[in-house]
């Protein structure tokens, strides 16, 4: 009877086990570790989506802000000068007859008084003492009411109508009192303005009614 001679079993296989557990191992260290850095790299994405958001929350309260400041210039451009009565009567002129009175004025003069019309007080501008150059007007709030006699289809001045009509302050203001010039033309005209008692034979006229 032979006997079976045993042999070592070669070392090569063991080396290979050795190598795929090392290499294993690895791999699970090495994904551990990735999902550690991705596990702390979320926070920080979530709190930077958390500023951009704040961020953008905080512009329409600038937004905001501007608005009101641009409506509270406009508030304050829009609030009308404080006229006197013969500003007013030279912005309704510059509106109702603008050649008559800048040709007038230089020459022999508009004057300015008060009168009643209607129970009512009235202002007035006149040229010539003649009823068509007269234009009566009364100022209330922001409308402007103001009268005078239109000849433009009557035979005669005496039977010529009133006419009444309204206009508005703010407009006036707006077409010939709005800039630095026109206020300087305005305020040239005003200083022009006579008054009544210097129309001539008015101290005649009121001589003989005493």
């Amino acid at each position: 009877m032979q006997t079976t001679e045993k042999r070592p079993s070669s070392g090569v296989p063991i080396v290979f086990i050795v190598l795929i557990v090392a290499v294993s191992a690895a791999v699970i260290a090495g994904f551990a570790a990735y999902r550690t850095i991705q596990g702390k790299d979320q926070p920080k994405t979530k709190t930077a989506s958390h500023k951009t958001a704040t961020v953008k929350k905080r512009q329409p309260s600038s937004s905001h802000k501007t608005a009101s400041s641009d409506t509270g210039t406009a508030s304050q451009q829009q609030v009308a000068p404080t006229l006197n009565s013969r500003q007013v009567g030279t912005l309704l002129s510059l509106y109702y007859w603008p050649d008559y009175f800048k040709g007038l004025i230089d020459d022999s003069g508009i004057y300015y008084g008060d009168d009643q019309q209607d129970g009512q007080a009235y202002h007035f501008f006149t040229g010539n003492g003649d009823p068509t150059s007269v234009l009566l007007y009364r100022l209330d709030g922001d409308t402007i009411t103001y009268k005078y006699v239109d000849a433009s289809n009557a035979d005669c001045v005496a039977d010529a109508p009133v006419v009444t009509k309204t206009i508005s302050l703010t407009r006036l203001i707006n077409d010939y009192y709005n800039t630095s010039s026109k206020r300087a033309e305005v305020n040239g005209y005003v200083a022009k303005l006579k008054p009544e008692s210097e129309i001539p034979g008015a101290l005649d006229d009121q001589a003989d009614g005493e």
